[in-house]
């Protein structure tokens, strides 16, 4: 009877939830680089090119006006409230009025990696400095654009100052709550002979950042998307890691090749998401468990977001504006945990060896990750397995069990 059922549900799983509409391409538009885009409210949209052109859509993308040209270098656009908009590059600015005017803010000796308010008052930039690492193979050694430090106001925006150092590696951060967000960032020790390893010192804020503590990352990637202050899900070129804040058990959903350049994600729920890489985009509507490329692009893409009532726009070089709309309603979300044969593992905590055992007649594949994420095992088996563990090293570990490409069972064991 167990098999029968657990039959049914994989069939329905591999049914699609909903058919989603297709990508539309806006054209003629300019023929810039758009590198940042925002939506200040339910319908009005904002980007920015990299040369300073600012266009503003009401009508969730489709049609758009140059609003503004203001002669500098951008990175990113972000909306404090839908009348108080930043833009900030080599340069900051502000807007009070949706942004058809601006005044000049503070320029910086470097660009703007990212920017984010927890309101019009409060917000926070993060621009990298420059730090020489020592060489065997030279007298001054390398400058690198690294050492990145955020930068905090309180006022409106006048005034800015260093709130903390983090890392070395191209830090990004998300307003995840009222007054919670997270940073990406990773630090590395600076040796005699050069660089040692990289320490992962990501960090979360709950009270508008004026305390940080450290909220490791899941997976050394920098590319990531809170639906929620708790949930999160993060993405590298081989895999979809999602985390849960409160839990030490990140859930390794999607363990196959995606693209060596992927950018940018956005997730509207624990269902559906988009990842795009240089030039394809790829959509979920399995919360992660599986992936389709839904647009190939001749353009290169660099940002993708969307509003809460699933407008999606994604933009890129030379002009490249591309819309769609995801129907919220129709998203169904499915608990996987619980809809899966019964599996053991024993010992647990253990220490040369471990053992799996699954309710089910037919061949599966266990793969073995460490607490990062990092591939260590994988085999096929029929009904249990004995692992030998006595060259795993010691501390937590994520495995998984696959039924014809279906994952079947995640846990924690951990070894002693």
């Amino acid at each position: 009877m167990r098999i029968i059922i657990f039959l049914t549900i994989i069939v329905s799983l591999a049914k699609p939830i909903k058919s989603y509409s297709q990508w539309t391409e806006i054209s003629y538009i300019t023929t810039k680089n758009l590198v940042d885009g925002c939506f200040i409210n339910d319908s009005t949209a904002i980007i920015i090119s990299q040369n300073g052109a600012i266009f503003k859509s009401h009508d969730n993308g489709h049609t758009w006006n140059n609003i503004k040209n203001i002669n500098s270098f951008f990175t990113k656009i972000y909306a404090a409230s839908e009348d108080t908009i930043f833009a900030g590059g080599i340069n900051l600015y502000k807007s009070t009025d949706q942004g058809f005017t601006w005044n000049f803010i503070k320029s910086f000796n470097q660009p703007i990696s990212d920017l984010d308010f927890f309101n019009s008052k409060i917000g926070y930039i993060i621009i990298p400095q420059y730090d020489t690492i020592p060489s065997s193979w030279g007298e001054y050694g390398y400058i690198v654009n690294d050492n990145y430090k955020a930068f905090k106001t309180v006022d409106f925006g006048s005034n800015w100052n260093i709130a903390l150092h983090t890392g070395e590696s191209n830090n990004k951060m998300q307003i995840t709550d009222f007054g919670s967000a997270f940073i990406s960032c990773d630090y590395i020790e600076i040796l005699a002979h050069g660089c040692g390893p990289w320490v992962d010192i990501s960090k979360r804020t709950s009270d508008f950042g004026e305390t940080w503590n450290l909220s490791l990352r899941p997976t050394p990637s920098h590319v990531f998307d809170f639906i929620n202050d708790s949930i999160g899900y993060f993405i590298n070129w081989g895999s979809i890691v999602k985390t849960v804040i409160g839990t030490d058990v990140p859930i390794v959903l999607y363990d196959q090749f995606i693209d060596y350049s992927v950018k940018d994600c956005f997730f509207l729920s624990e269902v559906y998401g988009v990842i795009i890489s240089d030039y394809y985009i790829f959509e979920t509507t399995t919360g992660g468990y599986s992936l389709t490329t839904s647009y190939t692009s001749e353009k290169k893409l660099n940002r993708v977001f969307s509003n809460k009532k699933g407008n999606i726009i994604c933009i890129g070089e030379n002009g490249l504006i591309l819309t769609k709309k995801v129907d919220l309603d129709s998203l169904t979300y499915i608990n996987f945990n619980n809809e899966i044969p019964v599996s053991t593992a024993f010992p647990n905590p253990f220490i040369d060896f471990v053992k799996f055992e699954i309710d089910l007649a037919g061949e599966c594949e266990i793969f073995v990750y460490d607490i990062l994420s990092q591939f260590i095992y994988q085999n096929k088996f029929i009904r249990f397995i004995t692992i030998e563990t006595s060259d795993f090293n010691k501390g937590a570990y994520i495995y998984i069990i696959k039924n014809n490409g279906k994952i079947l069972k995640k846990g924690k064991i951990l070894k002693i």
